[in-house]
């Protein structure tokens, strides 16, 4: 841990060691940080690689937090060793995600804090699973029998109620005629109210 800004305490020195002591015994992972006000790239991202290589911390399993102000902001980068990457191709950019809003807000020793609290989240917790199209078929072709049923009841309801009095109307068939043997007329009617409602249709 390399303190350059000159922002943690004692007491916070001594918490960050022991959570690195912590991390390296619990998932086998070396974590190391580092605070600047001045980066030689101006490129935060090119300045996390250059000391990757620098430190030799490219082939370990490493994470390095990055955290650098540059006027009056600070980014930080966190990146991983290859054999992290390899092994938890996820993991660096999980964490720089969930710290990002105590950097945006100047926080950098919460952020570097949270850092550790996101490793073990990441090791600790399930991973939420997006449901995949198949697991809604089912309710979808629920919705669609249900809406289908619906019309068809709505259907019913128009053909077979009378719009005057609500009753159910009878259905009556005639035979066909002589003159139109093929026609077939239907009558819809109500015999209290009067209703009819006649449809005709070739048969």
């Amino acid at each position: 841990m390399n303190d350059y800004a000159n922002i943690l305490d004692h007491r916070r020195r001594r918490a960050f060691l022991s959570l690195i002591e912590e991390t390296r015994e619990t998932f086998a992972i070396d974590v190391y940080l580092l605070f600047s006000w001045e980066d030689p790239f101006t490129d935060i991202d090119r300045f996390a690689d250059a000391i990757l290589d620098f430190w030799d911390l490219e082939r370990r399993d490493v994470l390095l937090g990055v955290f650098v102000r540059y006027g009056r902001r600070w980014e930080g980068r966190i990146v991983a060793g290859e054999g992290l990457v390899r092994r938890y191709p996820m993991l660096a950019s999980t964490v720089e995600e969930e710290i990002a809003f105590f950097i945006r807000h100047h926080e950098v020793a919460r952020a570097a804090e949270e850092l550790f609290t996101q490793i073990t989240a990441f090791f600790t917790l399930p991973p939420v699973i997006s449901p995949s199209v198949n697991d809604h078929q089912p309710a979808q072709m629920w919705i669609i029998f249900v809406i289908v049923s619906a019309s068809l009841l709505l259907f019913f309801i128009i053909r077979r109620i009378c719009p005057r009095c609500g009753m159910i109307l009878a259905v009556q068939r005639s035979r066909p005629s002589a003159l139109r043997q093929r026609e077939k007329v239907i009558y819809y009617c109500h015999r209290r109210c009067g209703y009819i409602r006649i449809r005709r249709r070739e048969g």
